[in-house]
């Protein structure tokens, strides 16, 4: 798209099929739900656009104080810094379902994980969350291929729900730091999870069938 200034509302909404697209270097505006659910697509930017950014196939807005991540590409893993806004259920540009990232981290710094961001996310298999964390929203639905999840908080973080990680609750175990393991363990939030919540760097033993 080398002479576009602007993509609009919903433009590409949902093209399944839509594998590649390089925003030029005019492009200073794109709407509300561009790119949304476009599970296949990998953007790139035009090195002289000042307003975007890719990195990995996945598109950030250039901002004063944090960048904004719009669009995640079909990248395998995502690391997410203090220096980057998650877009939650209440914003247009929420991400939608995600076929391929397999690994999330967040970085130290990030406080807030909002509602909505990453649900059926069918790849994901190892979440981190980081030590910094103060509030995690009503996420991860149908995340069933969710295996790992560490929570590197000693205190537990306040979530939105009462219960949290809609993945498969036979697959998931959750890795916590070690003094804490049973302050997890009594929270009502992870009482479904009790006996899948272990120390970090734990060695876990599998049953064997």
């Amino acid at each position: 798209l080398p002479n576009v200034k602007s993509i609009g509302y919903n433009a590409f909404y949902e093209n399944l099929s839509l594998e590649t697209i390089t925003i030029g270097p005019d492009c200073s505006y794109i709407g509300d739900g561009a790119f949304y659910r476009c599970t296949s697509l990998d953007i790139t930017i035009d090195s002289a656009n000042t307003n975007y950014y890719t990195v990995n196939g996945c598109l950030y807005k250039n901002g004063e104080d944090q960048d904004t991540l719009l669009h995640i590409g079909t990248t395998e893993e995502l690391l997410i810094t203090e220096d980057v806004k998650v877009l939650g259920l209440n914003d247009n540009y929420r991400y939608g379902q995600n076929i391929t990232l397999k690994k999330l981290e967040f970085a130290e710094g990030v406080t807030d994980i909002p509602s909505g961001a990453f649900d059926e996310f069918n790849a994901l298999e190892e979440l981190v969350i980081p030590s910094t964390i103060k509030t995690i929203g009503h996420n991860f639905t149908m995340c069933n291929e969710l295996t790992s999840v560490t929570i590197k908080a000693t205190e537990i973080p306040s979530f939105e729900m009462s219960s949290i990680f809609w993945g498969d609750p036979l697959k998931v175990k959750f890795y916590v730091p070690a003094e804490s393991v049973e302050l997890y363990k009594a929270s009502e939030v992870f009482a479904m999870y009790v006996d899948q919540i272990y120390a970090i760097g734990e060695t876990i033993e599998e049953e064997v069938a």
